[in-house]
């Protein structure tokens, strides 16, 4: 799975969340730039996310989530262990 794979699959993820298709995300992108991605969406991003590539996150590997890479990052190195 590519990282480009993963960052559509999390965009799809979060515009469903937010209910908002004309969100775009990249690699660098930080909550605070998308509308309505606040702290209790961000548990719901979260969860989608691991529902849908069938991964848990752990509390450490939250915290050192800082913009939308690392959940890629994240998501590529639990689906290619």
């Amino acid at each position: 799975m590519t990282r480009n794979f993963i960052l559509d699959k999390i965009t799809a993820l979060v515009r469903v969340v937010l209910n908002n298709e004309e969100i775009i995300l990249a690699f660098e992108t930080v909550a605070s730039e998308v509308e309505g991605w606040d702290s209790l969406r961000h548990i719901v991003i979260i969860s989608s996310i691991e529902d849908e590539f069938n991964i848990s996150i752990d509390t450490k590997e939250l915290i050192k989530i800082s913009k939308v890479g690392d959940i890629c990052d994240i998501v590529s190195q639990k689906t290619n262990a």
